[in-house]
């Protein structure tokens, strides 16, 4: 079994999004890391969304659970074929939370060459932590894009109205 990293990287100034692009087609299966903090200015944790091959037209869907700020685990279905990006792929800091917080989030992308499977899914892990104990978010999630193409581009997003900043890093990889 092979595992090659395709891209990886670390902003060194504010961008609005992060595009992977030229996606190499030589493995069977994705993995994607990204630690992220958004500017935003205030202390509190928020989503981005993800984007394959520019597709952006209620293609998207995302279910799964996770547990915020000390409150007891929630299930959300959002539902799929409905939404314009995968919501809440990732998770961030925003700018006025201690410095040098940065969320990772992880997702795994089997079949992504494939053009005979007419739905992409994926699986989604995030987090954040750090400003204090009862400040928190994790979540385990499964998405879905509706595309017989191979993913060849992915695009992450911080929440509207805001970018990502310096120290934002992540690595895409690919293995059979």
């Amino acid at each position: 079994m092979s595992y090659e990293i395709f891209a990886e990287g670390t902003l060194t100034g504010t961008a609005t999004s992060v595009d992977l692009t030229s996606i190499p087609q030589t493995a069977t299966h994705l993995e994607l890391y990204f630690n992220s903090r958004s500017n935003k200015a205030d202390a509190s944790h928020r989503g981005g969304g993800v984007r394959f091959n520019n597709i952006s037209s209620n293609n998207y869907g995302i279910g799964g659970n996770y547990g915020e700020d000390s409150t007891t685990s929630a299930v959300w279905n959002r539902t799929m074929n409905t939404r314009d990006w995968v919501d809440d792929a990732i998770r961030h800091w925003n700018n006025s939370a201690t410095a040098d917080l940065f969320a990772p989030s992880k997702m795994m992308i089997p079949n992504y060459t494939s053009t005979t499977i007419g739905s992409k899914g994926l699986i989604i892990q995030n987090s954040v932590w750090g400003e204090n104990t009862s400040t928190y978010w994790i979540m385990q999630a499964m998405g879905d894009c509706t595309t017989s193409s191979a993913i060849t581009q992915i695009t992450i997003y911080p929440e509207s109205g805001s970018s990502f900043v310096a120290g934002t890093s992540y690595y895409l990889a690919g293995w059979e």
